[in-house]
């Protein structure tokens, strides 16, 4: 199962955002449930005895070792300015028993009245279940790296790893494996959290046709999806 969790979140005219306020929004959450959790601040997650109790750990994947169970929509476009009552939606996704950490979230927007200095107010929050239905798309362009261009593999991969570490029972059928069309070598700006720096490189292409479950065209696909890698756009998106 996959939770999605709409935060709407207003800005003052005229705010300037020198990152991707998406971006900025993760990161600062991911460091907030470090900071609450965090048994040994010292030392490296893999190293750290109390790994298997700190929440940190499990919702960043080992200090995203791996997939972490809380993802959110990214675009490398995005608007540098505020506009006039500018209300931007930041779209969060709890995989699995993820979902356990969305009073994580609640609590930052209770406790942080800034982002990076700028004023921001929570106006509302939806929650919704997304679609797990498999489906057949046809002319696929991945705008973002993927760690592979076997896009099948990609997929096997993610689904396996949040349905072991984190029980999101996701069923997986593919039929045909899929490699993107002319692969191109593509890269993403560096992304520090945790202590550590991440740096996704990887393909971007086309894949004619593709299975995989619905809510992939939201989410992305791949391990650097949690920060925007593996974005999915179809024919009729473009």
């Amino acid at each position: 199962m996959i939770t999605k969790g709409t935060y709407r979140v207003c800005f003052p005219a005229g705010a300037v955002f020198h990152e991707n306020p998406s971006l900025m929004l993760y990161r600062d959450i991911m460091n907030y449930i470090r900071k609450l959790s965090c048994f040994n601040a010292d030392k490296k997650c893999r190293d750290c005895p109390e790994s298997g109790f700190c929440k940190y750990h499990q919702v960043s994947g080992g200090n995203f070792d791996w997939s972490p169970s809380l993802l959110i929509r990214s675009s490398v476009f995005y608007h540098q300015v505020a506009g006039p009552g500018e209300v931007m939606d930041f779209n969060f996704f709890f995989i699995g028993s993820g979902i356990s950490f969305l009073p994580f979230i609640e609590l930052f927007f209770q406790s942080h009245s800034h982002l990076h200095g700028i004023p921001m107010i929570l106006k509302g929050f939806e929650r919704t279940s997304m679609d797990e239905t498999p489906l057949s798309a046809k002319g696929i362009r991945i705008l973002t790296p993927v760690e592979s261009a076997d896009i099948s593999s990609v997929l096997q991969e993610m689904v396996t790893c949040w349905n072991d570490k984190y029980q999101a029972d996701i069923g997986l059928s593919l039929t045909a494996r899929n490699r993107l069309e002319n692969p191109v070598r593509v890269s993403m700006p560096g992304f520090r959290t945790g202590g550590r720096e991440i740096r996704p490189k990887g393909y971007a292409g086309q894949v004619k046709e593709l299975e995989l479950p619905a809510f992939a065209l939201e989410t992305g696909i791949g391990k650097w999806n949690f920060m925007g890698g593996g974005r999915l756009e179809t024919e009729s998106d473009s």
